[in-house]
């Protein structure tokens, strides 16, 4: 099913960076211009433009806390003779550091310098050179050229970004505006899930050459109707693009020949990703096809996180009275009195945990998670914790997983799927049972113990191409309604 509504809602609440942000960038933009507008800054300054996400209108919001966005900020420039294209970068690195406003926030970058706002977003301004052609020129044919200058190797590269943003907006329009809300959706998928790695300009390249050349083609059926529709053709192409190419290709720059975007992908990147791609192609397809409704949005769910269609799927806060028993606390002395098995009987009752999105390897290791009590997240030990045990409220746990009898190699991460359930985290929106987005890596993660029910913690290790070396068994915490003793 399509859930119009839920995807409608789910881009504007969840999804689109919203109108503060917005509004703070804009202000923000607005004194740089002004800023470099009246300084010494060495070549003549024609005018700015935006550029990528933000240009573009993908740009998302960032999926945690902890996240940043970033906008770009075209400078358009005179050529000067006697500068080296590294210099165009170099000064307004100086122009930046000499002001006592902004000294302390920039940076410089291969192609720009950046700026670091305090809250939560960066700002790369990125000088372009601007060529001109002469009288005779424009009667022979040539046009207006424009140049980014590398830093690192002192040289110039071509590049048009009004052009490619113009390209793009085209193409928007032509899919009554879908294209670049599904681009979103995809970015988001990314974020989300952290299992594949594409840079922005790269994938909404893929997508939108894609959109062109689904729009080439003939089609009784409306690829475009609405936005689930939109996503789903998207997907499905770039799904079918990329499975008849095992080989990473070369994705150019549309508007400006010879400039690829793929120099950050390597072939084990590119492999990944069309994995990812085909994966997530195969649970949207399912999702959509499905005709049940309370299916439908679980399987969306599984796609974009418990984000989705928040409190649709209710099923998941009524798992101890599924399992046959009158409340969370009847559940809880079930519990304690019958153990680890009869836990991990139960955990098929949670309707709500999101599929993992890795393949697993042919040959797996075993993952060990022990665990540790604190009163306070990064305070002294206070004693084990064992799996199953029955603890209270108010204590602070350290999960630690372990490969074998050592660490976890170099270049592997690890991935912490945390469930919880019960009523009073179903109250709160803390059901969760889907991979923690603020700790991709770590072999340690932290948990706070504050509602009564049943949960449980899992380890997964991932290697660098994607495969599922190792998982760990489901580490039960049982909480009761008492809190945690004094230290």
């Amino acid at each position: 099913m399509r859930h119009t509504q839920a995807f409608t809602t789910f881009l504007t609440a969840v999804v689109n960076l919203n109108e503060a942000r917005i509004t703070r960038l804009e202000g923000h933009v607005a004194a740089i211009e002004d800023f470099l507008s009246r300084s010494d800054y060495g070549a003549s300054i024609h005018g700015f433009s935006p550029q990528g996400s933000w240009a573009h209108k993908t740009i998302i919001r960032p999926v945690t806390s902890e996240d940043r966005f970033d906008a770009d900020l075209v400078m358009f420039v005179e050529p000067r003779a006697d500068w080296t294209p590294k210099q165009h970068v170099e000064d307004l690195y100086r122009v930046f550091r000499a002001s006592g406003l902004y000294k302390d926030k920039v940076s410089r970058n291969t192609r720009c310098v950046m700026l670091e706002y305090a809250k939560d977003f960066d700002l790369d301004v990125v000088p372009v050179v601007r060529r001109e052609p002469t009288d005779w020129e424009k009667l022979l044919g040539k046009e207006t050229t424009f140049a980014v200058c590398n830093r690192l190797t002192d040289e110039e590269e071509a590049t048009d970004p009004e052009a490619y943003t113009a390209w793009v907006g085209e193409l928007d329009d032509a899919t009554s505006g879908m294209l670049r809300q599904s681009t979103r959706l995809l970015k988001y998928l990314r974020d989300i899930k952290g299992t594949f790695s594409v840079k922005s300009i790269l994938l909404t390249t893929l997508v939108c050459q894609r959109a062109e050349e689904r729009l080439a083609i003939d089609s009784w059926n409306d690829p475009w109707a609405d936005l689930p529709t939109a996503f789903r053709t998207i997907l499905s192409d770039l799904d079918d693009w990329l499975q008849a190419r095992p080989i990473m290709p070369a994705v150019e720059n549309p508007k400006v020949p010879g400039e690829t975007f793929t120099r950050h992908w390597d072939q084990e990147k590119y492999e990944n990703f069309r994995n990812c791609i085909h994966r997530y192609r195969e649970w949207v397809d399912d999702a959509y096809n499905e005709a049940d409704e309370q299916k439908s949005l679980k399987k969306w769910r599984d796609v974009f996180g418990d984000e989705f269609a928040p409190g649709a799927v209710t099923e998941s806060a009524t798992v101890a009275k599924s399992a046959g028993f009158a409340d969370d606390r009847s559940l809880v002395l079930a519990a304690a009195q019958h153990g680890i098995d009869f836990l991990k009987r139960f955990m098929s009752r949670a309707t709500h945990v999101v599929p993992v999105p890795w393949r697993d390897a042919p040959r797996r290791i075993p993952v060990t998670v022990t665990a540790t009590l604190h009163h306070e997240e990064g305070g002294a030990e206070a004693g084990r914790l064992l799996n199953g045990q029955v603890i209270g409220r108010g204590w602070h746990i350290r999960f630690s997983a372990a490969v074998g009898m050592g660490g976890v190699p170099k270049g592997w991460r690890v991935r912490w799927r945390v469930t919880n359930t019960g009523a009073e985290a179903a109250a709160k929106k803390q059901l969760r049972g889907d991979l923690a987005k603020w700790n991709k890596g770590s072999t340690t993660h932290w948990e706070h113990t504050a509602y009564v029910g049943v949960h449980w913690v899992e380890a997964f290790v991932v290697d660098t191409k994607g495969w599922c070396i190792g998982r760990s068994e489901p580490f039960f915490v049982v909480i009761e309604d008492r809190q945690a003793s004094a230290a």
